[in-house]
Formats: C-alpha cells, sequence, structure tokens
C-alpha cells in the first residue's frame, strides 16, 4: 500500500484496543496498518497516558526479516510526521519515543525467540553465543542428525532401521533415501503440531487393528475369488466385497486405502 491515508476500515484496525484478528490478502496495507497501530499505542491522549509508556513494552512479531525492515521504517516514517507537528510537551514525547526505537522489539518469530534466549542463557540452559540456523544450514544439520541416528539404529541390528535402510538405500536417488524419508516425515509432524508421542500412539492404534482389517480383507478377496470361479461379474463382486468389509468401523480406513490405491483392480 502506498502512503495515502488509510481507510475507515484501517482506521478501525488502527484504533482497536485488546486482542484483535486482522484479515487481509497481501498488498493491502497489513504492515502500513501495524505500523500505525504501533504509534497509536504510544500516541499521548488528551486526558490520560498513552494505552502504552515506553516502546521496550510493545512486541511486533512478523514471519520474514523483509516485513521486519520494512516495518520499522514505515514507524520510523511515520514518526517523523509527528514530530514535524507536534510543539510543547508532545514533542518531547515523540523524541523519546525516536531514541527508544532503537531498541524496538520488531522482528521475526525465530529473531525474538533467539533474543530471548541470549538474554537468559543459564534459564534456557544454552550457550549465549548461540547463532540462528538458516533454512539450508538447519537442514542440513536435521539430515546429518537423521544419518546418524540410522547407522546406530542399523549397527545395534534394530529391525525397523536396517529395513527402512534396505527399502530405500541410506541416501538414495532423489528423494534422499531413508533420510530422506525420516525428514520428510519429521518436517510433515512439525507442520501439524505433532510430535513422537503422538506418532507412537497412532502406530500403536494402527497395528492393534490390523488383525480385523487383515480378517476382512481375506474375506473380500475369497468372495471375489468365488464370484470369478462361478463365472459371475467380478467387478459387482469387488464392490459388495469392499463394501461389506467397509461396515466394520474396525477395518474401515484399511479398506479404503486399499481399495482406492491398490494396484489390483477388478476385470
Amino acid at each position: 500500500m502506498s502512503d495515502r491515508e488509510p481507510t475507515p476500515e484501517q482506521w478501525r484496525a488502527i484504533r482497536a484496543e485488546g486482542s484483535v484478528a486482522v484479515r487481509a490478502g497481501a498488498g493491502s496495507g497489513k504492515t502500513t496498518v501495524l505500523a500505525h497501530h504501533f504509534l497509536y499505542l504510544l500516541r499521548p491522549r488528551p486526558e490520560a497516558p498513552p494505552l502504552i509508556d515506553e516502546v521496550g513494552r510493545i512486541l511486533a512479531i512478523t514471519f520474514t526479516e523483509k516485513a521486519a525492515a520494512e516495518m520499522k521504517q514505515k514507524i520510523h516514517t511515520l514518526l517523523a510526521v509527528e514530530l514535524g507537528r507536534a510543539t510543547g510537551t508532545e514533542r518531547r514525547h515523540w523524541e523519546r519515543v525516536r531514541r527508544e526505537l532503537l531498541a524496538a522489539r520488531v522482528s521475526t518469530i525465530h529473531a525474538f525467540c533467539a533474543r530471548l534466549l541470549r538474554e537468559n542463557p543459564l534459564e534456557a540452559g544454552i550457550d549465549p553465543r548461540a547463532t540462528i540456523l538458516d533454512e539450508h544450514e538447519s537442514q542440513a544439520y536435521v539430515e546429518a542428525a537423521v544419518e546418524e541416528e540410522l547407522v546406530a539404529r542399523v549397527r545395534r541390528g534394530d529391525p525397523a532401521g536396517r529395513e527402512l535402510v534396505q527399502r530405500h538405500g541410506l541416501r538414495r536417488g532423489r528423494q534422499g533415501g531413508a533420510v530422506g524419508v525420516c525428514v520428510r516425515l519429521l518436517a510433515s509432524l512439525g507442520r501439524t503440531g505433532r510430535d513422537g508421542v503422538w506418532l507412537a500412539a497412532a502406530m500403536e492404534h494402527q497395528e492393534a487393528l490390523a488383525p480385523v482389517a487383515t480378517a476382512a480383507l481375506r474375506e473380500a478377496a475369497e468372495r471375489i475369488a468365488a464370484c470369478a470361479q462361478r463365472g459371475r461379474p467380478t467387478r459387482r463382486c469387488w464392490k459388495r466385497s469392499v463394501g461389506a468389509a467397509r461396515r466394520r468401523p474396525s477395518s474401515r480406513r484399511a479398506v479404503s486405502r486399499i481399495s482406492a490405491g491398490s494396484s489390483v483392480r477388478p476385470v
């Protein structure tokens, strides 16, 4: 958005107090609205102090370094306008705000977290000299950690680790082999807010349902084979048999996956 005057709808967001969620598309002026809101919180009021009396009490979080830099620039631009038209006590207030902006907490999520950890290294139990990994460094770190764990499991004779490496290779192919499988799984769990505890519980639940699902599928296969031997249309028999298996709650999911993705198709 350009430096034109905010719209009435944007002014409502700028002057909002308390918890507010603002949804808008790309290029609609979200950063400008946040910059205006930043100064609105610090603005002196006729018969009351500002909603926020110090810049250090405001935390502005963005997703990218570019957005953080843009927000800082917009805040400085708007502050220059306020200084240009303020006089007396109000001008001294905005001059103090300008000085405090040097330490304003306007940053990305990871930069804020890193700052918090560096300011509290003993409580966090980390080296205060720790740095943030960029995207490529983070990917390399995760891949190295996964590869080290897989190799250790294979050497210990872990059957699951050995099967995974034998099937995919350690780093074979464009997909990265067993390492790539594990890295993508970890990324998927992270995106959905799940962890290893959830995965172990989900696998245990799936394994508990396996015998019932296997029995239902075996029964469906036997019905299809019987239909074929009697010369009945196999497609119709396939639908009936799979439908009967689906009606069992414990086997519904497994049957649905197999009927949708199996390489075996009725003729």
